[in-house]
């Protein structure tokens, strides 16, 4: 449900439903899941006005998406390679 609904059904404020929601994306999604990542493929997505990206590597084949982070830099896909095993 989009969050505006979720906080009219509770009766709570967009802002703390929103909170809250990340808090439980950030603790599920916080390690990178390597696993049966054979070809990747990266691309920089726009997210907004004024030029502002973000870089996404997925999986090839299969679409999954492995690993995300704002910018689209050379030390942002570093980041990404640093932590690999």
């Amino acid at each position: 449900m989009p969050i505006d609904q979720v906080a009219k059904h509770f009766k709570l404020d967009c802002k703390t439903v929103k909170e809250i929601d990340k808090k439980f994306l950030k603790e599920k999604y916080r390690d990178t899941d390597y696993t049966n990542s054979g070809y990747s493929a990266i691309d920089e997505v726009s997210i907004g006005k004024y030029h502002k990206y973000m870089t996404v590597v997925l999986d090839f084949i299969t679409g999954r998406v492995i690993w995300c982070s704002k910018d689209r830099k050379a030390e942002t896909l570093d980041e990404f390679f640093k932590n690999m095993p």
